[in-house]
């Protein structure tokens, strides 16, 4: 019998809100919450039988996962979007069981577009005193191509991106 091996990936995120349009914001992590797998608001990655597919294999499914993270984000100034209060984005935590959202005063640039992962950076003070993100984490916000973007040590200016999004 052959048998196939589906892997869970370990940061699958899914936002908390409903978002029709891309929303792009500015803001700070107030809480990070950690929920065990199989809890009401964590449900397991796995499931716990292995599966009889018709064809006579079996999937098998191999996580990485020990849990779920919940980052609240309160939003200091949109940039794109509505504007809630508070963004929480449920994703899973890797095999080390940390949150991929930093626990630092320091803000957050998040983006999230319908139900795709929202991507996000912390938000540094660069050589010219503006403050950048990590080109690496963002394709694109709104119209503009973060490739397109100065960057220096990996850092996009925040600034040169809100001038090329015409705010």
């Amino acid at each position: 019998m052959k048998i196939l091996a589906a892997i869970a990936a370990s940061f699958l995120f899914a936002p908390s809100i409903v978002l029709a349009d891309e929303f792009v914001a500015i803001g700070h992590v107030t809480e990070i919450s950690l929920l065990p797998e199989g809890s009401d608001r964590c449900p397991m990655a796995c499931p716990v039988h292995t599966a009889d597919l018709p064809n006579g294999n079996r999937l098998i499914c191999v996580s990485t996962s020990c849990g779920c993270g919940e980052a609240h984000i309160k939003i200091d100034r949109v940039l794109l979007g509505t504007n809630p209060p508070t963004v929480v984005v449920k994703h899973r935590l890797g095999e080390w069981c940390e949150s991929a959202f930093p626990l630092t005063d320091l803000p957050v640039l998040i983006r999230i577009q319908d139900d795709q992962s929202p991507s996000w950076s912390a938000l540094h003070t660069i050589d010219s005193g503006d403050l950048g993100f990590e080109a690496a984490e963002f394709t694109q916000i709104g119209s503009v191509l973060v490739s397109d973007l100065k960057t220096s040590d990996g850092l996009a200016s925040l600034r040169e991106l809100e001038k090329r999004l015409g705010l």
